[in-house]
């Protein structure tokens, strides 16, 4: 028998939609709480990868609200400030106001393009049609 950990390693390399179903049967043996949190932790951990790649070395402070244009309109806010906190070692409620300005925030063309060229680099395509 496997154990939690253990399913949801496996449940990493499907596709949102597979893993949806799993989170599904999870409800009947876990309570929904649960099992939220394990579908959020798929989301935030391919995020957390994403960015890492883009970013390496941090994120450059020029590049920070473009950034988050890009990503908020792919997940929740609360996500996106809890993955901004943990890349930042800060908390999650300094972050919020961030991402709900980059909601309204209107990137440069030549940033936007060299974020985008970053993301794309390091599997945007795949992240944003397996973790929407």
């Amino acid at each position: 028998m496997l154990t939690l950990a253990e399913i949801l390693e496996q449940a990493k390399a499907l596709p949102r939609n597979e893993r949806k179903q799993l989170a599904d049967l999870l409800l009947n043996t876990l309570d929904e709480t649960s099992a939220i949190e394990a579908d959020n932790q798929f989301t935030h951990q391919s995020t957390l990868d994403l960015i890492r790649c883009a970013y390496p070395n941090g994120i450059p402070i020029a590049h920070y609200m473009t950034l988050l244009s890009i990503l908020q309109k792919d997940m929740s806010i609360r996500v996106l400030a809890q993955i901004v906190a943990e890349l930042t070692y800060g908390t999650y409620s300094i972050y919020m106001g961030d991402i709900m300005n980059a909601q309204r925030y209107k990137p440069e063309p030549h940033l936007l393009k060299l974020v985008m060229d970053k993301l794309l680099k390091c599997g945007y395509e795949d992240w944003r049609n397996t973790d929407k």
